[in-house]
C-alpha cells in the first residue's frame, strides 16, 4: 500500500478513536481551540505592563486570570495538557511584539522549579519559555535555579508570599549587559518574580518579565 494512503487511513482511524477536543470548553474540535473559545481569548487579550515589586523591572501580562483563561491555564498546569502552551505562547508573543517592540533581547529564561515537582510533572514556565523562543527566535538559557522546595504561593497571604520566596532562587550565569525576558505563567503579588529579578540584576542582567495572566488583587 502507498505510504501516503496508509498514513491518511491511520490518521482518519485515530481521529475516530481519539477525537480531539477544545482545551477551552472540551467540545469536539479539529483545533486546540474551537472558534468560540478562540474569539473569547482574542476579545479578552488585554496586555498590561506593571512594575515588578522592589525592582526597576517591568512585567507584561496578557490576560486577567479569570473564567476561560483561568480554566485553560489550570488544565495546562495540572491536567497534563502540555500542548496548551502553544496557544498561550501565541497570545504572549502578540503582547510582547506589541508592547516590547523597541527592545532587543539576548536571552529568554524562566522561573525554575525545584528538582522534584509534587503537583505536576513539568515546569510550565520552562515550557512557555521554549515556545516563546520558537516564536521570537531568541535562545533559552537556564539562568536560575531553585534552592529550596518552599510552600506553594497561592495559599499564602502577601506578607507570607514575600517571606516564602526569600533566598529561594540563585542565578548561575554571568549576564553582564544582557537583555533578558523572564517568563512565568501567572503574576499575583509579584513576590516570586521580584526575587528572580533581583538575582538576575546581581549578575548584570537587564530584565523584562512576561506572564500569560495577572491575578487582580483586592
Amino acid at each position: 500500500m502507498n505510504m501516503d494512503i496508509f498514513n491518511s487511513i491511520k490518521n482518519f482511524v485515530y481521529s475516530i478513536l481519539f477525537p480531539s477536543t477544545c482545551v477551552g470548553c472540551n467540545k469536539l474540535s479539529s483545533n486546540q481551540l474551537c472558534y468560540e473559545c478562540k474569539k473569547t481569548l482574542e476579545n479578552e487579550l488585554s496586555p498590561k505592563i506593571t512594575n515588578v515589586p522592589n525592582t526597576t523591572s517591568k512585567c507584561i501580562s496578557c490576560f486577567v486570570y479569570k473564567e476561560k483563561v483561568r480554566d485553560i491555564i489550570h488544565n495546562f498546569k495540572f491536567k497534563n495538557q502540555i500542548n496548551t502552551s502553544i496557544i498561550l505562547s501565541h497570545f504572549l508573543t502578540i503582547a510582547i511584539r506589541k508592547e516590547l517592540k523597541l527592545y532587543k533581547f539576548d536571552i529568554i529564561t524562566y522561573v525554575p522549579a525545584y528538582k522534584t515537582l509534587h503537583s505536576r510533572l513539568y515546569n510550565t514556565s520552562k515550557i512557555l519559555a521554549y515556545e516563546l523562543s520558537k516564536n521570537l527566535g531568541i535562545p533559552v538559557k537556564d539562568c536560575l535555579i531553585k534552592n529550596i522546595d518552599n510552600k506553594k504561593q497561592h495559599k499564602l497571604s502577601l506578607l507570607e508570599r514575600q517571606k516564602n520566596v526569600k533566598g529561594v532562587y540563585s542565578c548561575i550565569e554571568h549576564l553582564e549587559n544582557k537583555n533578558i525576558i523572564l517568563c512565568d505563567d501567572i503574576i499575583t503579588t509579584g513576590a516570586t518574580l521580584s526575587e528572580c529579578v533581583k538575582e538576575l540584576h546581581k549578575f548584570g542582567a537587564n530584565v523584562v518579565c512576561v506572564t500569560v495572566a495577572r491575578t487582580p488583587l483586592n
